[in-house]
């Protein structure tokens, strides 16, 4: 069963058409799934309780695994190395080269499930828009927590010249901003798992 976690977000240059890129970052492979807004896997979802955008979605029976293949993929691809990923730090993009596809998907996977042509793209279905420069909640199902972070990004598909999201669109000056984290005093903490 997903345990529901709510983080509070700022949104800091954002419009209603730009595209909401959800990374999910650590140094282990992690397992969650974003409910809120709801992620291209669980349009249709498998899990309890969780609301059904569209039931003609097809339905990820692991929308929880989407860790770029595992950390064993991400260093195979990688050359057999390892360091942490920024998509808009240029030094760290060339440090992992291509070892990644957009959406957590497997790199070598072309295109990737949730990307576009892939399985649970589901014509790129917009489910949530919002004001720039509100506060906004993301809420994300945490299956299994392997220690890591969550980072939001806004990009604007326009300034990248796409259809959909991709780790070219991170590189394109302009295009992507990571979101601020409003805090919050529990999170800073380290002591509430909500």
């Amino acid at each position: 069963m997903a345990v529901s976690a709510t983080t509070r977000r700022a949104v800091a240059a954002a419009a209603a058409t730009l595209a909401t890129a959800a990374a999910l970052v650590s140094s282990a492979t992690a397992h969650g799934a974003m409910k809120t807004p709801a992620q291209r896997g669980v349009l249709n979802p498998t899990f309890s309780g969780w609301p059904v955008i569209d039931g003609s979605a097809e339905r990820d029976n692991c929308p929880h695994c989407l860790n770029a293949g595992g950390k064993g993929t991400i260093i195979a691809a990688n050359g057999g190395k390892w360091s942490i990923y920024d998509p808009l730090n240029a030094a760290s993009r060339a440090a992992r080269g291509g070892d990644h596809g957009a959406c957590g998907d497997d790199v070598n996977k072309k295109p990737g499930d949730h990307a576009k042509g892939g399985r649970f793209y589901h014509g790129g279905m917009t489910v949530a828009t919002y004001t720039a420069g509100s506060a906004i909640d993301f809420e994300m199902g945490i299956t299994t927590n392997h220690q890591g972070y969550l980072e939001w990004w806004v990009c604007d598909l326009g300034k990248c010249g796409a259809e959909d999201l991709s780790t070219e669109c991170f590189a394109t000056p302009g295009a992507c901003h990571r979101l601020n984290r409003v805090p919050h005093p529990s999170c800073e903490a380290g002591t509430d798992m909500k």
